[in-house]
C-alpha cells in the first residue's frame, strides 16, 4: 500500500466537518447540536456533497464557497424534499414494474406454454446473436431466484414453474431483459396490452422504439433511487429520451412545450413522471398519483421554501407549469377533467 499519495479528504470529526463547511465554504449553521444529529443520521456526503452544487457561487474564483445567505438548514431541508419526492415516485414506478410482469408471463404461457422445457427455449426467442448473452443472463437470473416463496411451492408442489411466476420474483431489470428477448410480434402484444387506451400513430418499430425508451427512464429513476442518487436536476441518459419525431406522431409534443414553444422535459424528470402516466392505465391510481403529487407541491411551493432565490422547481430543473401538462394529460387520456379539481394557481410560485 502506497501511504505517500496526497489524500484530499482525510478523516474529520463531526466537530471538524461543521468547522470546515463555517470557516472554508461560508455555510452558515447556527444550530450544532441538530447538524450533527442530521449528518449522523444522513451522512456529510448525502447531505452536503449530494446537494452543494445547488447552492454553491459559481461567480467566486477563490475555492468553493456556498452562495452567501446558505444555510445548513437548506442543505437538509433540500435532501428531505428530495426523498419525499423520490418515494413518491418510487411507489407508482413499482406498478409500472408489476404491470410488465403481469403481463410479460401472461404472453410468454400464451405463445410458449407454460412449461419450463419450452418457454426457456432459446429457440422460443429472438434468434439475433447480439442477444445471446441476454438469453443466458435471463437463465442465471431465473437460477437466482429458485429461493422465492412462491418459486419454491411450484417447484415442490408441480414440479414446473410457469412463467407468471418466475416474472414476479424477478428484478425490473431481469423483466425487462426478459422483454427484449422476445420476437417482434411477441414485443408488439406486450406494447398493446400497456398502450390499448392510446391512439399509437407509430409503425412498428417506431412503437418498440418508443416504448424501449418510456420503460427504460423508469428503470434508469429507479437504478438511480436505488443507490441514493439525487432526484433534483435528474437528467435522462442520451438513449433514454424521447424522440420529438415520436412525440409529434403521438400527439404528446404539446406536453414538452415551453412557453416559447420549445420542447422541453423529454430529458428529465418530467420524462420520467410523463411516461409512468403513459404505462399506468388504472385511473384510480394515476389520479392518486396526481393528488400526492400536487400534495408535494402544495407544500413545498409556499413561500417558506426560498432557497437563497430558487424554489422546488429551479432545485427540480423542470417546468413550473409540469404538474398542469401531466394533468392535462390525464384527462385526455381518460377523457374527464380531472385537472380543475386542483388548484392550479396555488403551487405556483408568488414569492
Amino acid at each position: 500500500m502506497n501511504n505517500n499519495k496526497s489524500i484530499k479528504h482525510p478523516y474529520l470529526s463531526l466537530n471538524e466537518q461543521l468547522k470546515h463547511l463555517e470557516v472554508d465554504k461560508g455555510l452558515i449553521i447556527t444550530d450544532k447540536t441538530f447538524a450533527r444529529i442530521a449528518i449522523q443520521t444522513f451522512s456529510y456526503y448525502s447531505l452536503i456533497n449530494g446537494y452543494k452544487d445547488l447552492f454553491i457561487d459559481t461567480s467566486n474564483s477563490e475555492g468553493e464557497r456556498f452562495i452567501h445567505g446558505t444555510t445548513f438548514e437548506m442543505l437538509y431541508q433540500s435532501h428531505w424534499m428530495d426523498l419525499t419526492l423520490n418515494n413518491i415516485i418510487l411507489k407508482y414506478s413499482l406498478i409500472v414494474e408489476k404491470k410488465l410482469k403481469s403481463i410479460l408471463g401472461n404472453h410468454v404461457a400464451r405463445c410458449h406454454s407454460i412449461y419450463e422445457s419450452r418457454y426457456l427455449d432459446k429457440k422460443s426467442y429472438s434468434p439475433s446473436t447480439s442477444l445471446r448473452s441476454k438469453f443466458y443472463k435471463l437463465t442465471q437470473d431465473i437460477e437466482s431466484v429458485a429461493d422465492d416463496s412462491s418459486v419454491k411451492h411450484y417447484k415442490e408442489s408441480e414440479g414446473n414453474v410457469p412463467p407468471w411466476i418466475y416474472a414476479k420474483a424477478l428484478s425490473f431489470g431481469a423483466t425487462i431483459n426478459w422483454y427484449n428477448l422476445l420476437r417482434k410480434p411477441h414485443k408488439i402484444m406486450v406494447i398493446s396490452d400497456f398502450l390499448s387506451p392510446i391512439n399509437i400513430k407509430l409503425n412498428d418499430d417506431e412503437k418498440l422504439d418508443f416504448f424501449k425508451r418510456s420503460l427504460k427512464q423508469i428503470h434508469q429513476f429507479r437504478n438511480s433511487s436505488a443507490h441514493g442518487n439525487r432526484l433534483f436536476m435528474f437528467k435522462l441518459k442520451q438513449e433514454h429520451k424521447h424522440i420529438i419525431r415520436h412525440l409529434e406522431k403521438l400527439k404528446f409534443k404539446e406536453y414538452f412545450l415551453d412557453e416559447n414553444n420549445l420542447v422541453v422535459g423529454n430529458d428529465n424528470l418530467f420524462s420520467v413522471l410523463f411516461s409512468i402516466l403513459l404505462l399506468i392505465n388504472d385511473s384510480y391510481v394515476l389520479s392518486n398519483f396526481l393528488t400526492e403529487l400536487y400534495g408535494y407541491l402544495l407544500e413545498y411551493s409556499q413561500i417558506g421554501y426560498n432557497f437563497v432565490g430558487k424554489n422546488v422547481y429551479d432545485l427540480l430543473g423542470i417546468d413550473e407549469n409540469f404538474f398542469f401538462k401531466l394533468a392535462r394529460f390525464y384527462d385526455k387520456k381518460f377523457n374527464v377533467d380531472l385537472s380543475n379539481s386542483f388548484d392550479m394557481e396555488a403551487i405556483k410560485i408568488s414569492y
